[in-house]
């Protein structure tokens, strides 16, 4: 992969406007589209093989290790590897010419496999010079001033007995073949001659015996250290690794600058959204990246649809089925119009938000028919409403507001906005709703005690619908009125509304949004504001326990 990119660094205008199309494959003719015409020519030079024959795959092979080590910019490790390539190529070439059966792809690369395992990439270097890395046997005759050998260790030198062989031990003793004792006498040979003129020897031998090894180091030391000659002046060392456990790092941490304040300040001029107040409460941390600073992720390519993808999608879908009930009241043969439309309406949001993605088969058509069915759900709700004797007046989808808040604690202006997915009124009581493609439970929506409602990242539904709600007041709308979630997950609780207890884990819940309702919802959001504001409490890192 290195080495192609090397060779094609216009290459990356393809893997960048793939990913921009959200495109997971694409055809030879379609490289057109994102490189330019030469580039493109050169890559289906090398990936196309229209006859699916071995000459064309090893003519393709050639043309790019041609071109790799023509302009590639390669490290020498690599320009090893292309030329041992080329060789490979060159004897494939020529076999293919002797034995006809190659001449079909399959057969090719089931030789190819063999033989790029038996290839090996030698170490080249100056022989009077630098460190020399050598097998045994290459130290023949050679005398050496500082000798270092690896894995000393019984079963690796000697090697001792072996099973490789089908020719018994007996058999070889009877007939005078040689045996592993005699190529243990060779090694020890060579152990012992290497010894005889260095003035330093480090003889290393694992100790660990897991696998494999046994863990015991080989006779040669044992009897170096047994013989105890007086010429040998032997230190043993043991060297292992402590198991240290890491100390837990610091959290994170970063200080509000007067440039930070200033974007904070901007950010209450353009306006909080209920989506950034719970951002911060998740983590600030993440808020500083994500909302102060802009950073954002790389949009990578999105093989599988993603959970926004499919949010945003059933959001869109449901927002222009129900379009023609705007301002009117919900009827039951209405609904039933909506369902032949469905398949539709998904399959022309999934396309705008998968882009080129495919989305029939395989794991993503799945999501694409629980998109389908997440939009049947909320239908049939309605639906089961109507026939119960309810009337649904739907007033709004997809409404977009805003307000300025009056706070007494903060002197710059702060500006509340959102986008409320629907509003509407049974039997004559004002709902206000937001969808969920996730999982969300009532319990989400209840609080007992004001003051933990911005503590903490548990009640970040509650303060979306409240922020919701005051919004709609500010609209003139007469209160009283209700404010929840439908989560398509948990379809069966129906309108899950935001609820007051009296104590914790009590039965006993309002869940009527008054005035009383939200100035309490104020004066908490305010204390948020302030917290967000306040130039001495720096964007914590959030813990993992919270």
């Amino acid at each position: 992969t290195a080495i192609f990119r090397k060779t094609f660094p216009r290459i990356r205008g393809l893997i960048e406007g793939m990913n921009e199309d959200n495109r997971a494959s694409i055809s030879i003719d379609g490289f057109s589209d994102y490189l330019e015409h030469g580039t493109a020519t050169e890559l289906k030079n090398v990936l196309t093989n229209h006859e699916q024959s071995s000459a064309g795959a090893l003519e393709a092979a050639a043309f790019f290790l041609k071109q790799a080590k023509d302009r590639g910019k390669l490290s020498t490790i690599e320009k090893l590897v292309c030329e041992q390539l080329q060789l490979l190529v060159q004897q494939l070439q020529h076999k293919i010419t002797e034995h006809p059966f190659l001449a079909e792809l399959p057969a090719l690369l089931a030789l190819w496999e063999v033989m790029i395992k038996q290839q090996q990439l030698d170490f080249e270097g100056d022989a009077y010079d630098g460190l020399q890395i050598m097998g045994v046997l290459e130290t023949r005759v050679l005398d050496f001033e500082h000798l270092i050998m690896l894995s000393v260790n019984e079963g690796i030198l000697p090697a001792g007995r072996s099973n490789a062989s089908y020719i018994t031990a007996d058999m070889k003793l009877h007939f005078s073949l040689p045996t592993y004792q005699d190529k243990d006498a060779i090694y020890t040979y060579h152990f012992f001659r290497l010894l005889q003129r260095a003035k330093y020897v480090h003889l290393c031998y694992n100790g660990s015996s897991h696998g494999l090894t046994t863990g015991e180091p080989s006779r040669y030391i044992t009897q170096l250290l047994y013989e105890d000659l007086p010429q040998h002046h032997i230190t043993e060392q043991s060297l292992s690794t402590p198991v240290l456990s890491a100390p837990p790092a610091p959290m994170a941490q970063i200080d509000k600058s007067p440039e930070v304040i200033t974007r904070l300040e901007e950010i209450c001029a353009n306006g909080w959204s209920p989506s950034a107040l719970t951002a911060y409460l998740y983590d600030p941390l993440q808020f500083y990246f994500d909302r102060v600073i802009g950073i954002r992720e790389t949009e990578q390519l999105e093989e599988e649809v993603a959970a926004n993808t499919m949010g945003n999608a059933v959001h869109k879908a449901l927002e222009n089925l129900y379009a023609d009930f705007v301002g009117k009241e919900l009827t039951i043969s209405g609904l039933d119009a909506l369902l032949p439309k469905i398949d539709t309406e998904m399959r022309k949001q999934f396309e705008a938000y998968f882009r080129a993605g495919s989305f029939d088969s395989g794991k993503n058509l799945l999501i694409f028919e629980v998109a389908k069915r997440f939009v049947e759900q909320q239908i049939a709700l309605d639906k089961t409403q109507l026939e119960q004797g309810r009337s649904i007046h739907l007033i709004a989808l997809e409404e977009e507001l805003s307000m300025d808040l009056s706070l007494s604690g903060i002197a710059i202006p702060v500006k509340l906005k959102g986008t409320i997915d629907r509003l509407d009124r049974m039997d004559g009581h004002l709902r206000i709703i937001d969808y969920k493609t996730g999982k969300a439970e009532p319990a989400d929506l209840k609080i007992h005690d004001w003051s933990l409602l911005m503590d903490s990242d548990k009640h970040l539904k509650a303060i979306q619908v409240l922020a919701y709600a005051l919004m709609v007041r500010d609209q003139g709308l007469a209160l009283p009125y209700s404010a929840g979630i439908i989560s398509f997950k948990n379809i069966n609780e129906g309108l899950m509304n935001f609820g007051k207890r009296d104590k914790p884990r009590s039965k006993n819940v309002n869940y009527t949004i008054d005035d009383e309702v939200l100035d309490l919802f104020v004066l908490q959001l305010e204390a948020l504001l302030l917290q967000i504001l306040d130039p001495t409490i720096p964007f914590k890192e959030k813990m993992p326990e919270d």
